[in-house]
């Protein structure tokens, strides 16, 4: 008898331990069945190979900034991660190409072998995997030693990258298979340079007919890894069924903690501002969970999700937070610059306090930095390559200097992603940094002037909420020059009167706007325009609300500022630029 109550307690045990799995799965559920799964990922690297800086923040009596990614310092993460995890996939969403000048240098041999020796299991292909047209991307994917996955593209006519791209691929840990299904942004002709013979299908199609096949084999537990962004992600996970993972790029969003509880990313000094949960919980077409997650841009967050499933291949719980992958610690020194402090100083100490939690700080791992070392080498003196010549010297004032020629290059580039006839650009005076003497423009004259790396977006928006938006942008003028009128923000594509004196909401008056021929005609509350402006600007950094509050259609294109302004430089006659003539913006008192 007493074996067979001790049988029986055994078994409500059981079915105890099974509902809980079952029925478990909260926003941070743990995981609780018969298979876990980590996934560590990127994306949107776009050739940061070298660690970035944070913005400055107040830190009690410093003012601190803070080095973030670096391939040398994701492999120390992950090199830690495989030593304690069982089951791990690393993965990277595309984009892992063009933004700086390791990619302007190698084309990709860089981002090649570093990825390479870091070891990816697999990747898909980003939009700018094909700025430079199929024969590079064509060398990438072949100095690669890791499968590159994608549903809906058709590169059996192009001789550069036939045979090399697969649907998906499936990887077996332990006993279980995992697939990896790749999608890439459908627009891409449009917005990059993959030739004629490169067919890009309708992304769900080709991510649902992968799904198909799969189930077909036998493999239920389905990852799609995405270059479309974070909302399209999200249409897609409610949309399709056979998903559990959608791990995503092309959005550069920052994703973290859960509804209403952003503490990880919040620090006493540094804080960083997620746009969503991480994983973001949606609600598949049979009712099923589906995770989506994506980690930020430039190696500076490293994603990880931990996942368990059961033998259905159903989420069953899940946990994880993307880590901030942290290294130097600078503060301002006596002459304003920044300077790193040593890890055993009391500056450093104080600093890290004044840090969010989701902060890791890793050393660069040897090997890699070596690497890196040899490719950076020659970049110096590509730093030193003529670009084009500056006619007079260009001093940054209101809507004077390069910000006015920057603001042109915006416009010039997204032209044919226009909607409307109307088409102005709008650049914030505090990301030009630098004026540009007479003479010799250098890529390393650019790289100072727009060190940000920010994409160019563009948007609709209604006479009304640019007009909104120019007043916010002339509330914030940018310098302390008492000599020189400050600067607030640069255009192209339109004339205004700016009168800093006058009430808010008052300031801008006269807007005219080109009307798509060259003649300027007065801007009205109903016209629409296709305002085309950077990144910073447009999620409402300094203070820019209204472009980050707009409701209608935007597209980040993923070209880059710099890139951008150094080859419209090299298009002018002579490879010469002169300062706009005229002044765009008649500023009352000067």
């Amino acid at each position: 008898m007493r074996n067979k109550t001790k049988g029986f307690l055994a078994f409500l045990a059981m079915i105890v331990v099974v509902q809980g799995c079952l029925h478990g799965g909260g926003p941070a559920s743990k995981p609780c069945a018969d298979f876990t799964l980590t996934i560590a990922h990127l994306n949107d690297s776009h050739s940061h190979l070298d660690p970035v800086e944070s913005a400055a923040f107040p830190c009690g009596a410093f003012d601190a900034r803070l080095q973030m990614g670096g391939i040398a310092r994701v492999k120390t993460a992950v090199d830690a991660l495989r030593d304690r995890e069982k089951n791990l996939l690393f993965l990277h969403a595309g984009d892992a190409l063009q933004g700086t000048l390791y990619f302007v240098r190698y084309l990709g041999e860089a981002d090649a072998e570093l990825l390479n020796l870091i070891g990816l299991d697999a990747m898909t292909l980003g939009n700018h995997e094909f700025d430079r047209g199929t024969a590079v991307t064509g060398r990438f994917v072949s100095a690669v030693r890791f499968p590159i996955v994608s549903s809906n593209i058709d590169v059996s006519g192009d001789p550069n990258l036939r045979g090399r791209i697969a649907p998906y691929v499936v990887k077996s840990l332990g006993d279980e298979k995992v697939a990896v299904i790749g999608a890439i942004l459908e627009e891409t002709p449009v917005i990059s340079n993959p030739g004629p013979d490169v067919v890009f299908t309708d992304a769900e199609a080709g991510v649902e007919r992968a799904v198909r096949e799969l189930a077909g084999r036998g493999v239920n537990k389905v990852i799609v890894l995405s270059h479309q962004g974070y909302r399209e992600d999200l249409k897609m996970a409610r949309e399709i069924p056979g998903i559990d993972v959608i791990v995503g790029g092309h959005s550069h969003t920052l994703l973290g903690g859960t509804a209403g509880n952003r503490g990880a990313f919040e620090g006493i000094g540094l804080r960083f501002t997620p746009e969503g949960d991480y994983p973001t919980v949606v609600q598949g077409p049979t009712g099923k969970r589906v995770l989506v997650v994506q980690a930020w841009e430039w190696l500076k967050v490293l994603g990880l999700l931990k996942v368990s499933f059961d033998d259905a291949g159903d989420v069953q719980g899940y946990e994880g937070e993307p880590e901030v992958i942290g290294g130097a610690v600078m503060i301002r020194d006596a002459s304003g610059g920044f300077r790193a402090v040593p890890e055993t100083s009391s500056p450093y100490r104080n600093v890290l306090r004044c840090l969010p939690a989701a902060v890791r700080i890793y050393a660069e791992d040897p090997v890699a930095q070596m690497m890196l070392s040899a490719y950076a080498k020659p970049i110096e003196i590509l730093m030193k390559t003529k670009v084009a010549r500056a006619a007079t010297d260009m001093i940054r004032a209101e809507n004077r200097g390069p910000g006015p020629v920057v603001a042109d290059s915006m416009r010039w580039k997204t032209a044919a992603l226009a909607r409307h006839r109307c088409r102005v650009a709008v650049q914030n005076a505090g990301g030009i940094r630098a004026d540009i003497p007479a003479g010799e423009i250098t890529a390393g004259t650019v790289y100072t002037v727009l060190p940000f790396g920010n994409t160019l977006v563009v948007m609709d928006l209604s006479g009304r909420e640019l007009k909104a938006a120019l007043e916010e942008g002339a509330d914030r003028p940018y310098g302390h020059d008492p000599l020189r009128p400050p600067p607030s923000l640069y255009v192209s594509g339109a004339t205004f009167r700016l009168d800093r004196e006058a009430p808010k909401g008052s300031r801008i008056s006269g807007i005219m706007v080109d009307d798509g021929d060259g003649r300027f005609i007065p801007l009205t509350d109903e016209c629409l325009c296709s305002v085309t402006t950077n990144s910073f600007i447009a999620r409402g950094g300094d203070g820019n609300r209204s472009f980050a509050t707009t409701r209608g259609y935007r597209y980040d294109t993923g070209f880059i500022d710099a890139e951008v302004f150094m080859e419209y430089l090299r298009q002018l006659p002579e490879a010469t630029v002169i300062e706009p003539a005229g002044q765009r913006i008649k500023a009352a008192g000067f």
